[in-house]
């Protein structure tokens, strides 16, 4: 069974160095274990925003301290050729939700063991649809969707 704690902290400054576009091209390069170039096109769209350094900060956190595997956001999503061969060697078949799309990460070892992890800063919470959503995800796969809060410091 794969334990994912409830809190877990990553770097503040490492933020502003992911905003100016300084963070997701090294991640990629140091972490092939767990993004690839789907993962890199995606975040070349949105880094500016900081879109995705919660979920690419937590993802290397769980990589560096526990040494699991992670399947980033959109995983869902048929388009990641990576991501849809990881999910089928779990033998997870992901069915699009409308009402509510899936946690941030898929947290996997490799001995098949997997869980779903939903990331929330500290003044986040689950939204409604979240609420909603979730228990359906929960049901389908038999398995909780694991919460924790991810502090910058």
């Amino acid at each position: 069974m794969i334990k994912i704690p409830n809190e877990i902290k990553i770097s503040a400054s490492d933020r502003a160095a992911w905003v100016a576009g300084r963070l997701h091209e090294s991640m990629v390069a140091k972490y092939p274990e767990i993004f690839d170039s789907d993962d890199l096109r995606i975040a070349r769209n949105q880094y500016a925003y900081g879109s995705h350094f919660t979920e690419w900060s937590a993802a290397v956190w769980i990589w560096k301290k526990l040494g699991l595997w992670s399947l980033v956001e959109k995983y869902e999503f048929a388009g990641h050729p990576r991501k849809t061969e990881v999910l089928a060697s779990l033998g997870i078949t992901i069915k699009r939700n409308p009402h509510c799309q899936h946690p941030d990460l898929l947290v996997y070892d490799l001995s098949g063991s997997w869980v779903f992890v939903e990331l929330k800063t500290k003044t986040d919470k689950l939204s409604s649809r979240q609420k909603m959503g979730f228990p359906a995800i929960e049901l389908e796969h038999g398995t909780k969707i694991l919460i924790t809060k991810v502090m910058e410091v």
